[in-house]
């Protein structure tokens, strides 16, 4: 999960500001769901119903997986944030590059470094993001 997350910093840092990262627990509290879309596509944090059927589910009890199938392949642990962020565009709808927010950019290279050095689940409906 952190991997996608940086590679969410990645995009923002090449004027992707609009895409948005979204991590939230399961209803069960289990698992986690984690969304990254277009800011129109999940509104104040939310995904919207559509694109409810396009969410990555990882479980917090199992963070061995040599793989994870998200954004339309299956991610090796290997992969770098930058190969990361360019499948993202391959399948984003398209977003142009403006660097037009940045400051929610700011706070999610904020928040993805809290995480990081913490090695904590990054939960943004619980973070004072």
């Amino acid at each position: 999960m952190l991997q996608i997350f940086e590679a969410v910093t990645v995009l923002h840092r090449r004027g992707y500001h609009r895409i948005r990262f979204v991590a939230m627990s399961s209803p069960s509290g289990l698992g986690v769901r984690m969304f990254v879309r277009r800011q129109s596509e999940v509104p104040g944090g939310h995904p919207r119903e559509e694109f409810l059927d396009q969410v990555a589910h990882t479980s917090l009890n199992d963070a061995d997986e040599p793989a994870r199938d998200f954004a339309d392949t299956s991610i090796p642990a290997w992969w770098s944030a930058e190969m990361i962020a360019d499948q993202l565009l391959a399948v984003l709808p398209p977003i142009s590059p403006l660097a037009d927010d940045p400051a929610y950019a700011a706070e999610l290279e904020e928040l993805f470094e809290h995480h990081r050095a913490e090695g904590t689940v990054p939960l943004t409906e619980r973070d004072a993001y």
